[in-house]
């Protein structure tokens, strides 16, 4: 999906330059990944933050079970791990049905809970006065920004953005910004126009590279001071907790060993694909063509070239692609008895279970989660691997050394 993003910009001209006030206006296509089901567009955004600090993912529930004293201190006595944070480093990370995923920050002094995107750089707030005319303004328990908030200034710039579903429009503003007690003074957006985003969350915090950034100085990622971040990210049908760690990994998190492969793109964590291949029912069917995959946790579905999304669904016993969908339809027994789907990269194979690639569409019906990627893939990666994936992967992003890692993630019921 095209995306254009549009900054204006306001600057005060020195009185004997022989100019007013200058207004300049910045547009930039890029490539945007977001992804649409049967029902509605879908989002999954991913956060980051920076000192050796765990964040804490999990569904709404009333059980929290937290690692004993015994277990952490036994992790960090034989090195297994970086010490994991008290609770007051933490962040819990709320799912909804393995689509959408926000977490609490804190802007300037106040709190709110946002979607993570680790597809998109910039971060922003919905305004207090801001309007829509899809309802993604004013619904029951969405919060808002107060300006009069005396910790950030207005720059007197303003931005527009469009994604692939949707756009939003507004200031912007400086000032601080924090996750799970990590903190970074960058720009950032309070809007007064959405339109495309009437699902949970007060805003967007993107945690990609600096590059993609359509706010200037407004990267939240290098403004902490991250070195990398690994995720675990739990199926809602386990009811169990997931975990972002900063600046470390988490092995009781998965099993055997970490195998890394080069980001090949300081903009999108992007890699090689390659060589890699998917394994289903002991059919090995090779990935096809270079043109470069990413990892991204704010895209639902794992988009493959559209030949070999037809083979992997075929070797599923999923149905035929529906164009009006975007997805192939499955049958409800797969959930149960349905085949594993292994991915190789790199070194790494991981192992996709029904539960990972089964997709419910909300009326007892579901598709698979593994599909085209059509005129996304146009000029741009030809791989996404979203959260079908990303759930049953152990994905480490080492910024420092510029590579990304993936491992088997180890749950509940496996």
């Amino acid at each position: 999906i095209t995306t254009t993003h549009t900054v204006t910009t306001t600057t005060t001209s020195p009185s004997n330059s022989g100019l007013s006030n200058v207004k300049t206006k910045k547009t930039i296509t890029t490539e945007y990944k977001t992804k649409q089901d049967s029902k509605s567009a879908q989002f999954a955004y991913l956060t980051v933050p920076g000192k050796e600090n765990t964040v804490r993912i999990w569904r709404k529930t009333s059980k929290h079970q937290h690692p004993t004293l015994e277990l952490r201190s036994a992790i960090v006595r034989h090195g297994l791990v970086h010490v994991l944070s008290a609770d007051t480093n933490t962040s819990v990370l709320t799912n909804y049905n393995d689509l959408l995923y926000t977490t609490n920050v804190v802007v300037g002094t106040q709190q709110f809970a946002v979607d993570l995107d680790t597809g998109s750089s910039d971060v922003w707030i919905r305004g207090a006065s801001a309007t829509s005319t899809d309802g993604s303004t004013g619904q029951a328990g969405q919060s808002s920004f107060n300006t009069s908030d005396s910790s950030v200034t207005n720059t007197g710039q303003t931005f527009s953005t469009s994604y692939g579903s949707g756009s939003v429009s507004g200031d912007i503003y400086n000032g601080p910004v924090s996750l799970a007690g990590i903190s970074a003074t960058i720009n950032f957006g309070v809007t007064t126009q959405e339109q495309g985003f009437n699902s949970p969350g007060d805003g967007l915090w993107g945690l990609a590279y600096a590059s993609i950034n359509q706010i200037q100085n407004g990267n939240y990622v290098s403004g902490a001071g991250i070195n990398s971040l690994a995720f675990y990210f739990s199926n809602s049908v386990d009811k169990d907790e997931g975990e972002l760690t900063l600046n470390g990994v988490d092995s009781t998190r998965f099993s055997g060993t970490i195998s890394y492969v080069p980001i090949s793109s300081d903009s999108y964590y992007q890699f090689d694909p390659t060589g890699g291949s998917f394994v289903v029912n002991g059919e090995t069917i090779d990935f096809a063509g270079s043109t470069g995959a990413i990892a991204d946790t704010g895209t639902t579905l794992l988009l493959i070239p559209n030949d070999l999304a037809d083979s992997v669904n075929k070797a599923i016993g999923a149905g035929s692609y529906s164009s009006s969908t975007g997805l192939y339809p499955i049958d409800a027994a797969i959930i149960s008895n349905g085949p594993i789907v292994q991915v190789n990269i790199g070194g790494s194979s991981v192992q996709l279970g029904p539960k990972e690639y089964a997709l419910s569409n909300g009326d007892g019906t579901y598709s698979s989660g593994i599909s085209r990627i059509g005129s996304l893939g146009d000029g741009g990666p030809g791989y996404i691997f979203g959260d079908v994936y990303l759930r049953a992967a152990y994905s480490v992003y080492d910024i420092e050394n510029n590579r990304l890692g993936f491992a088997q993630a180890v749950h509940p019921t496996d």
